[in-house]
């Protein structure tokens, strides 16, 4: 009798936790799933960029509440909850916002061009001076064809002592197997992609022949041009984002 009591009591604990968590849940805080219904209700009469601010500023709204009675009640669990729906609604929003700066904007629109390169053979020193005259902290390194086979940058002169730069040859502190993305891709899923690996740039391939280099400095420009021109909603898709990788150069 006495195990069937037990048996109850942690059948109805576990029943009470669950419709507790079903009700938190529904809490339009986002990214809770109340909150994501919020924004898709918010969405059906505004912007999905303007939705998913205004859900995730409720979102930290709901944080603030959370920990302030976490911080009364001495509730951790609570505090811990009001991290995460802070952190994950602030994230949320950025994400959105640069996504919306980069509607419709692909790899090509943004990329610089492949005219600033330096051959395998140069040594490193030739490679610094080479950044001083271009104002561009990484290259496309060439063979003796003329192909580009890897790139260099300002983070390869770290694994270089500083005597040895006049002898060191480029070839053997370049990245020789660099991340490459096709011209035609879209900007904000390369730069969701260049997130995920230790890089900060790639190589822009079109028709199997490398035509660029990407990096965070050219996303830096373009969004910058994209603040100063207007939202993407204002802008005309149909006017390419040409010489961003330009502007860029003055981020270096």
């Amino acid at each position: 009798m006495g195990r069937s009591r037990i048996d109850l009591f942690v059948v109805g604990w576990l029943a009470v936790v669950n419709v507790t968590l079903a009700i938190f849940n529904l809490v339009p805080a986002f990214p809770m799933d109340g909150g994501r219904v919020f924004r898709a209700l918010l969405a059906r009469t505004r912007p999905y960029g303007q939705a998913t601010r205004i859900a995730a500023r409720v979102g930290v709204i709901f944080a603030l509440v959370f920990a302030v009675i976490g911080v009364f009640s001495f509730n951790v669990i609570l505090l811990l909850v009001a991290l995460f729906i802070y952190g994950a609604a602030t994230s949320e929003s950025r994400t959105t916002a640069l996504e919306d700066l980069l509607a419709g904007v692909t790899v090509a629109d943004i990329m610089t061009p492949d005219s600033r390169t330096i051959s395998a053979t140069s040594t490193v020193a030739e490679f610094v001076d080479q950044m001083f005259v271009d104002r561009r902290t990484e290259f496309g390194v060439t063979d003796e064809t003329g192909a580009t086979v890897g790139i260099v940058s300002l983070q390869h002169l770290k694994d270089v002592d500083q005597c040895n730069r006049a002898t060191t040859p480029v070839a053997d502190v370049m990245a020789e197997e660099p991340l490459t993305v096709q011209a035609t891709a879209d900007a904000f899923d390369t730069l969701v992609e260049l997130g995920t690996t230790k890089t900060s740039y790639a190589l822009v391939e079109e028709d199997g022949a490398i035509v660029g280099i990407l990096s965070q400095a050219d996303y830096a420009g373009a969004l910058e041009l994209q603040r100063g021109i207007g939202t993407v909603g204002e802008r005309d898709q149909s006017m390419p984002m040409t010489g961003a990788g330009d502007v860029s150069a003055s981020w270096c």
